[in-house]
């Protein structure tokens, strides 16, 4: 990948292997180098903490590290560093005996790169035409954990997409691109300003917000049907249906009351004067 990463060479001898001597650590700047130059700045004047790979006048770094997961891949990231004035200078056959960082740097040409970009096989990377059958080559094991970081992840696999929101330089940054590859972003801070392209994945944490709780609504319990309403008593002589309770509507409420015709009231006959009760 042509993605663009700042990682640094480090010559260094760990206390707790001492018998290993001298050992070259390669390793992300965010990881190491972006907390050391804060811990430099930080410095008071009355100390030389800039001056701490000086052979004579250098110190010695005591680094914490702790694991730190993200898109499934674990780091190991420095958390604090502080400084300890060496009492004596470095041995002058040590510095002789260490090989120069700038000598072990690979820098491909001009037409080497190119190669690389325009995806050009050479003649002599061409494959035959006869399938030779590759021997299997036994696995070998890696008991360093330090070579976890030199994979590159990708966007897909931290859960990463335009749009999402991420911290970058302990700032909040927007997605705004995801390289073809997924493995470089292009950012925008909180001002609109554009960062990168050739931001690597493993350089941001992605945020993720917390849904807010809804309450649920109580369910109101349903009205029971209305009970049927005793009608207004017409003008006149009238009383009320003893069927329906001058409601109009049959015992079932399926329809009208039959004796009121629906009313709910009942004419009252008068009696007539010729009327004879005695016969």
């Amino acid at each position: 990948s042509l993605v663009p990463k700042e990682r640094q060479l480090w010559l260094l001898r760990n206390r707790s292997e001492r018998d290993k001597g001298v050992q070259l650590w390669n390793v992300s700047f965010h990881l190491f180098g972006k907390l050391l130059e804060k811990r430099v700045r930080a410095r008071d004047d009355d100390e030389s903490w800039d001056l701490f790979a000086d052979p004579e006048e250098g110190s010695t770094l005591k680094v914490d590290f702790e694991k730190v997961t993200r898109g499934g891949y674990t780091f190991m990231d420095a958390s604090s560093i502080d400084f300890k004035q060496r009492k004596d200078p470095l041995d002058d056959g040590l510095l002789e005996s260490v090989p120069c960082l700038d000598e072990l740097l690979i820098i491909p040409t001009y037409d080497e790169l190119k190669k690389v970009f325009l995806q050009i096989e050479d003649e002599d990377d061409k494959p035959s035409k006869k399938k030779k059958k590759k021997k299997e080559e036994p696995e070998e094991e890696d008991d360093d954990e330090e070579d976890d970081d030199d994979e590159e992840l990708t966007a897909e696999e931290a859960g990463l997409e335009v749009g999402g929101t991420v911290t970058y330089d302990d700032e909040t940054h927007t997605i705004t691109r995801i390289s073809k590859d997924g493995t470089s972003l292009t950012l925008k801070d909180e001002d609109g300003d554009k960062v990168g392209p050739g931001i690597a994945v493993d350089e941001v944490e992605k945020v993720v917000r917390k849904k807010k709780k809804t309450k649920k609504k109580k369910e109101e319990p349903e009205d029971d049907d209305d009970e049927p309403v005793v009608k207004k008593k017409p003008k006149g002589n009238y009383k009320k249906c003893t069927a329906c309770g001058g409601t109009g509507v049959n015992s079932k409420r399926t329809g009208k009351c039959v004796p009121c015709k629906g009313r709910g009231w009942i004419a009252i006959k008068k009696k007539d004067d010729d009327d004879s009760w005695d016969d």
